[in-house]
């Protein structure tokens, strides 16, 4: 381990498949699938005078749900990083 770095390194696993390395290369490649429909539903049954609220609203929650995601696996890494040095 570096000492300058935070996180243990490790090599490329050897065992990956094809698809894993694939999906590897081009994390986000898939995210348009997801959150444009997401999108879309998202405003199914919203009438069309109160589409600034339901926006306001989506936002609101993505952008929360967002934090939480990261807040998350931020103390996730962290812990497990404090378990492995111990």
């Amino acid at each position: 381990m570096d000492e300058f770095s935070p996180l243990p390194t490790r090599e490329p696993a050897t065992w990956q498949s094809d698809a894993e390395r694939k999906f590897e290369r081009s994390p986000r490649s898939w995210l348009p699938f997801l959150f444009i429909p997401l999108s879309a539903v998202s405003y199914v049954g919203v009438p069309p005078d109160r589409t600034n609220e339901a926006s306001a609203m989506i936002n609101l929650m993505r952008n929360l749900g967002g934090s939480v995601g990261v807040s998350f696996t931020t103390t996730m890494l962290q812990q497990r990083c404090l378990r492995s040095t111990i």
